[in-house]
Order: C-alpha cells, then sequence, then structure tokens
C-alpha cells in the first residue's frame, strides 16, 4: 500500500464542522483508494480505522489563536514542521497532502525528502484580516508569498470552488488544479424519537412556522437577519425562529442585537450535537442564509439541500453556483426581501414540498456525493504521483 503523510492545522472557527468533515471524508477516501495516511496537526485527527493519528507538538496559551498571523502561530508551525520533517525522515512516504494552513510546512517537507506534494486550499486560506499592527503585516505578506511557492511547487492543488482554478491560472499552473466540491455533513437520517425531542424544544408555544437562520460568518457585521426575523414576526406572529451551526460567541453578539419580542420567539442553542443539529433541520419548516461573502459557497446550505428543507439564501455569487428558482429562493440581500421571501414561501407549501425535494437530487447532479468525492481525490493524487518532483518547482 502507498503512504500518505497528511498534514494539518486548526481550522478558523466560522469554517471548523466543516472543515472536519471535508478533512474525515479525506482520509475516509485516500484508505479506499488504497493509501495508509498518517495524519500529523494541530487539531484531533478523525479516527478512520486503516489510518493514524499523530499529534503535533503543543505550546501553552496557543489553543484558541486569532486569525492573523502571529508570533506564537509561527511557533507552532515552526514546531510542524520539526515533527513531520522527523517524520518524513524516517518513514518512505509516497505523496505530501499539506491542508489549509499547514500548506507552507507540506511544501518545506516535499522539498526536503523530494516527494510529490499535493496541496489543499480551504476557502479561509490567504484571508487576512484588513486592519494589522505593522508588525502582523510584515508577517502576512511573508506567509502570503511563502503560500504562493508552495502552490506554484505542489503538483496539484485542491480547492472546493472554481477559484482555485482562477488562482491557479494566476500563478500559471492552472493544470493543476483540482476541485473537489464540498460534501454535506448530513447524510444519515434522523430518528423519529430525536425529531420528537427537537418538535418539543424548537416549536412550543403554538408554533405554527419554524424558520432555522443558517449562522453567517463571524464578520457579517451588517448582516441583515435582525431586521428580517423582526419583519417576519410582525407580519406572522406564530413564527418561531431558531439558529443553526453558530458558535457560542456568535450567538451571544446577536442576542443582544434583538428586541424583547424577537428574542422571546427565538432560540439560541449552542453546542448542538450532530444529531441535534439534523434534528433542528429535520423539524425546521425553512431554512434562512443570510450570508452575503461572494465565495466561499456556505456548507451549511449543503446541510439544508441534503435534510430536505426549502432553502431561502441571499442571491450571491457563491449561492448562484448551486441554488436555482427550482431548488430555493434566491432573494436580495435586505431585511425587506428577505422576509417577503419566506413569508410568500410560508403561504405555498405545494413549493415548499417541492423545492424540498429537489434538495439531493441538487446535491447528486453537482458530482456532491461520496463516491463523487472518492472518485475526484483519486484523480488528483493519479496526477500528482505521475508528476516528476523537480516539474512541480518550474
Amino acid at each position: 500500500m502507498s503512504r500518505l503523510l497528511l498534514l494539518t492545522t486548526s481550522p478558523q472557527p466560522d469554517c471548523a464542522r466543516a472543515a472536519r468533515h471535508r478533512l474525515r471524508k479525506t482520509v475516509e477516501a485516500a484508505v479506499s483508494l488504497g493509501f495508509e495516511p498518517d495524519i500529523l496537526g494541530a487539531s484531533p485527527a478523525p479516527a478512520v480505522p486503516g489510518s493514524r493519528a499523530l499529534a503535533a507538538p503543543q505550546l501553552p496559551l496557543c489553543q484558541n489563536l486569532p486569525e492573523r498571523p502571529s508570533l506564537r502561530r509561527l511557533c507552532l508551525k515552526a514546531l510542524l514542521l520539526l515533527k513531520a520533517a522527523a517524520l518524513a525522515s524516517r518513514t518512505s512516504y509516497d505523496l505530501i497532502h499539506g491542508e489549509g494552513g499547514a500548506a507552507t510546512v507540506a511544501w518545506l517537507v516535499a522539498r526536503l525528502t523530494r516527494t510529490p506534494l499535493v496541496i489543499e486550499r480551504c476557502p479561509a486560506t490567504g484571508r487576512t484580516p484588513a486592519r494589522l499592527a505593522p508588525p502582523h503585516r510584515l508577517a502576512a505578506r511573508v506567509s502570503l508569498s511563502l503560500e504562493r511557492r508552495a502552490l506554484c511547487a505542489a503538483a496539484a492543488v485542491i480547492g472546493p470552488d472554481p477559484s482555485v482554478v482562477a488562482l491557479l491560472q494566476s500563478l500559471g499552473r492552472r493544470s493543476r488544479a483540482c476541485m473537489i466540491p464540498d460534501l454535506p455533513p448530513l447524510l444519515q437520517p434522523v430518528p423519529e424519537p430525536a425529531r420528537n425531542l427537537a418538535r418539543a424544544r424548537f416549536r412550543s408555544g403554538g408554533c405554527r412556522l419554524l424558520v432555522t437562520c443558517l449562522a453567517p460568518s463571524e464578520e457579517a457585521a451588517a448582516d441583515p437577519l435582525p431586521k428580517t426575523l423582526r419583519l417576519i414576526l410582525d407580519a406572522a406572529p406564530d413564527t418561531r425562529f431558531a439558529f443553526a451551526g453558530a458558535t457560542a460567541g456568535f450567538l451571544h453578539r446577536f442576542a443582544t442585537r434583538l428586541d424583547p419580542s424577537t428574542a422571546a420567539a427565538t432560540t439560541l442553542p449552542s453546542g448542538l450535537t450532530e444529531g441535534e443539529y439534523a434534528a433542528l433541520l429535520g423539524v425546521s419548516d425553512i431554512l434562512v442564509s443570510t450570508e452575503t461573502r461572494p465565495l466561499p459557497l456556505p456548507a451549511l446550505l449543503l446541510d439544508g439541500l441534503a435534510a430536505g428543507v426549502p432553502l431561502v439564501a441571499t442571491d450571491t455569487p457563491a449561492n448562484r453556483s448551486l441554488l436555482t428558482p427550482r431548488n430555493a429562493i434566491l432573494a436580495a440581500p435586505t431585511p425587506s426581501a428577505l422576509a417577503a421571501a419566506v413569508l410568500a414561501l410560508s403561504a405555498q407549501p405545494d413549493r415548499r414540498t417541492a423545492l424540498a425535494a429537489r434538495g439531493f437530487d441538487t446535491l447528486r447532479n453537482e458530482s456532491r456525493t461520496v463516491e463523487d468525492y472518492r472518485q475526484a481525490l483519486r484523480r488528483c493524487y493519479g496526477y500528482a504521483l505521475s508528476t516528476p518532483p523537480n516539474r512541480a518547482d518550474t
């Protein structure tokens, strides 16, 4: 069997769940393709039979690092590099796969050992806050420069959306782009007892319509959700709201922006297990996404399609890459437009049923199944293994 070294770092808070799920699917696919993966990273590795999880060295006060480049983050990467280099010197790996923030480390280890390199570029990779102190700005420029060199040296670069093709084209490496779309984490049916518990928790108090809001990214400061909920509640007082996929910090900040009557109709659950999260989606009547970032596609939308719940989403380039009038309602990112779309859909049960029924068909037609993911990774790894290591640096 072929040996694979997979290097990872802790994902950003607003995409941690999707990143963990994608890492698991990558490891499962690699094992099914005949690889023996060694997973080395800062975050807990998935327990997948046939793989080996290795803990990277840790430092005090480095569990929750800010997104910006910092000395602590640099120290963690240096420790990861030393551990990975020592591991690669003792083990003959056929392929090195660097994920997200570990791309630069993977490139250096691959260069030292002359091993074919695959880089997986997460949507958040390379995203740097606008306001940085001078030392952080310097660190950001150095980090970006090293990342670009790593991308140029990689035999293949994986990304979940077409932005990876555009990026590689700008670097003169378009043929090395491998687009492998994300999969929805929710692929298992929800047991009826779990649905009953979710109904009791989220649909109490004479609820006629349960609208579940898919949490936007952490940086969405001008999010239209509070006014949207207020407009919906004014027109339909027996509506209840809940949140899915939100961090505890986001929920705390969001609660301060709600007026008393809207807050009374809104449940802000934090720390939902995967089963509770799936059950919440399963008992929802409508899902609403107010994400306004042009890219990437919000991973929570995939959950909504897989769960068979009608969607109302903002009309953005990312959403239009998957959603159409056949499987969702796209509305302008304003409170009035979003509220009008939700209220109109709530009065059309037949249309809600039709939209929900087309959700999983959309995932299958867009090659977002487990088998599609496995075959795409097989082609990517095959291309990387057929590329001579010295060609990667040209």
